[in-house]
């Protein structure tokens, strides 16, 4: 699966970075969203994750960056086959593995690039979700996010 939010009139010269998001449920079944704490998309809520580092496994990097962000430690399944979101403007192009997680410990805490992180319910969720991720919210389940 794959989603693009812009048309391919990318102008930059570099390539593309990778990044891993993780959609996490707890156990009353509400999504861990966090809102971001730096551009682009400042103040919005987004699915928690970061770029993949140089010999490091898309698994390795959403449990170092769930860790990171969110303070929580999670194991994501090597097996799972992650829905691709593919992000392209004139001044980036991203690809990002979305895959789904399960909370195995830690305390939840926004820190690194999230000014806060909480769990939401379907009828819970902010207005202010990133255009970004809706597509990545409605493949996994949370359909009227994704309009």
């Amino acid at each position: 699966m794959a989603a693009q939010l812009s048309p391919a009139t990318s102008t930059t010269s570099t390539r593309p970075r990778l990044g891993v998001a993780v959609l996490v449920t707890d156990d009353r079944g509400r999504l861990l969203l966090g809102r971001r704490g730096k551009q682009p998309n400042y103040g919005t809520w987004i699915i928690p994750g970061g770029g993949v580092e140089g010999g490091e496994s898309w698994c390795a990097t959403a449990r170092r960056e769930m860790l990171e962000e969110t303070g929580l430690h999670v194991r994501v399944d090597p097996a799972q086959r992650p829905f691709i979101l593919e992000i392209m403007t004139a001044n980036e192009h991203r690809l990002i593995l979305c895959v789904t997680g399960v909370v195995e410990g830690g305390v939840l805490r926004a820190s690194s690039d999230l000014l806060d992180a909480r769990f939401f319910s379907f009828d819970e969720m902010p207005d202010n979700v990133s255009s970004a991720v809706r597509p990545v919210l409605a493949a996994f389940g949370w359909g009227r996010l994704g309009k």
